[in-house]
């Protein structure tokens, strides 16, 4: 949800620099060509870059850093071209089309030749050939490039570990089971606990609650699981720092549960671990069964988190907002319309469903952030 609101916003704004750059043409330089075909290159080219910038920002950790990675990669993919010739053969230029200015480049290559010595082009002549490329083929490759440098972006990002925020997945995700049946909308298979695994657990900070009932819930999945959970960091001297050391506990379902600690105790760290914001050092983690890491798509269609900080956009609607982090948590739109209205109505904001964020008082904004 939060990578396809971008997208659909770099493509309006690329929507409207294609149709301005077209315009300017039809104006001073075309004559005898289609604009459509000179409009969907230009649309196309634009929304290629933007994707092949994007990729620089899943190598990189830095804002700054990925901004000037991000306009290095766009220059040095234009500086490719340099090294192609008319002659250079169709395929070698096949190849480098998957570079959004090489597509564009070898595509108004061929538009304003023929332009200028065959009398335009349309969709009637769109594969003639001219030094060795045509213009269908350059809008296909560019199509190509798009989907491919998507694809290339949403991959890293998913296993981008040097994030230091987020769960990463294994970089062979693509290859596993349960990954396909995620993708396909089916659950994750759940093994029960034996009754062995469900001893509750207990640890310096946590007394464990020794009752067969409660065992039962173990067995059951119905409850979360934590054990030996260890959380550590590296400081600027280079020592290592223990967040969270050892932490073993059991929350049962329908139960209420309070982690109580001083300042820098490792409550919040342990919260962003449980609900997959940061990676644990050591441990394991289930919840109803579920492991994180490796199942932790699945847990945040069940999860919410309500922040130190209010993370709201004034721009938008609380509907919105219920919406846009439904989506993110991996939520049906079905199910999000029917769990969105009863938690705006359990939080008493259901009559400021359609109202921007920005006409809330601030407890009405903490509110929403609970919700």
């Amino acid at each position: 949800a939060l990578l396809g609101s971008w997208l659909c916003l770099f493509f309006m704004l690329n929507l409207v620099l294609a149709v301005l750059c077209t315009i300017l043409f039809a104006i001073f330089v075309v004559s005898n060509s289609s604009l459509v075909i000179l409009f969907l290159s230009t649309w196309i080219f634009a929304n290629g870059s933007a994707v092949f910038c994007l990729v620089a920002a899943a190598f990189v950790s830095s804002d700054r850093l990925a901004a000037l990675c991000a306009v290095l990669m766009f220059f040095a993919s234009s500086w490719v071209v340099l090294g192609v010739s008319d002659s250079t053969s169709s395929s070698t230029k096949y190849g480098l089309s998957v570079l959004p200015t090489a597509s564009y480049v070898f595509t108004g290559s061929v538009y304003f030749g023929l332009e200028v010595n065959a009398g335009g082009v349309d969709w009637s002549n769109i594969d003639t050939v001219y030094k060795n490329f045509s213009c269908s083929m350059g809008l296909f490759m560019s199509f190509v490039g798009l989907f491919l440098w998507l694809t290339v972006y949403i991959y890293v990002d998913q296993i981008a570990w040097w994030h230091a925020v987020n769960v990463p997945r294994a970089p062979w995700f693509p290859f596993l089971p349960s990954f396909w049946r995620e993708m396909i909308g089916l659950p994750p298979v759940l093994e029960k606990m034996s009754e062995e695994e469900a001893v509750p657990v207990s640890s310096d900070t946590v007394e464990a609650e020794d009752d067969a009932y409660l065992q039962q819930m173990i067995v059951d999945n119905r409850c979360v699981l934590v054990k030996n959970l260890h959380k550590n960091f590296t400081n600027t001297r280079r020592h290592t720092v223990k967040a969270v050391n050892n932490l073993s506990l059991t929350m049962y379902e329908g139960e209420c549960f309070c982690l109580l600690g001083h300042n820098g105790a490792g409550k919040t760290t342990t919260m962003m671990m449980l609900t997959g914001c940061l990676p644990q050092s050591s441990g394991t983690i289930k919840v109803r069964g579920h492991s994180v890491p490796a199942q932790i798509r699945e847990i945040r269609s069940s999860m919410g988190l309500c922040p130190q900080h209010n993370i709201l956009w004034d721009e938008l609607t609380v509907n919105e907002h219920i919406a846009l982090f439904g989506r993110i948590a991996g939520m049906d739109w079905d199910r999000l319309r029917e769990r969105g209205d009863s938690l705006l109505t359990a939080v008493a904001l259901m009559d400021k469903k359609y109202a921007r964020v920005s006409a809330l008082s601030g407890g009405m904004k903490r509110k929403l952030s609970a919700a």
